[in-house]
């Protein structure tokens, strides 16, 4: 296993970034589930190599993925009823820090609650830093999901 992959892999806490499963330390094989460093930004849509833009992900999770922007669809089980594209939410985010954005819109105050702190989880694992989110009452019936760029 090389150095950036180790330290990728430590950093990382031997987690997918991409599917969330336990990455085993490569075993000498090239399966699907062995490790690999992956990035963030593509180096085909202009990433780069620092340590902000690697994330450690499964052979088979990094190749699936290809050199698409990472795409964060809501898990179905938040009921999500509106939703802002996240990527673009996560970059207005980052260049406003401390400005509260609403991304989702959601039926309950428990899936709104869920929802924020996957979100929240999310964004430190796409882009790192310091991330809040929350769920806020909309109306009797409706709970938005907000989320913010914390200062570093």
């Amino acid at each position: 296993m090389n150095a950036q992959l180790l330290e990728v892999a430590e950093r990382d806490g031997w987690v997918c970034w991409l599917c969330g499963g336990k990455v085993a330390a490569d075993d000498g094989r090239a399966g699907p589930w062995a490790p690999s460093v992956d990035h963030v930004v593509p180096k085909a849509r202009g990433g780069g190599n620092a340590a902000a833009n690697l994330r450690l992900a499964h052979r088979r999770c990094n190749s699936r993925r290809g050199s698409r922007l990472p795409e964060l669809d809501w898990p179905q089980r938040f009921g999500v009823l509106s939703e802002a594209p996240l990527w673009q939410a996560l970059q207005r985010a980052t260049r406003r820090r401390g400005s509260w954005e609403t991304v989702a819109v959601v039926p309950t105050a428990a899936r709104a609650t869920a929802a924020a702190a996957w979100v929240r989880t999310r964004a430190a694992l796409i882009l790192g830093g310091a991330w809040s989110a929350e769920a806020r009452v909309l109306t009797g019936e409706l709970y938005g999901v907000a989320l913010r760029a914390d200062d570093a």
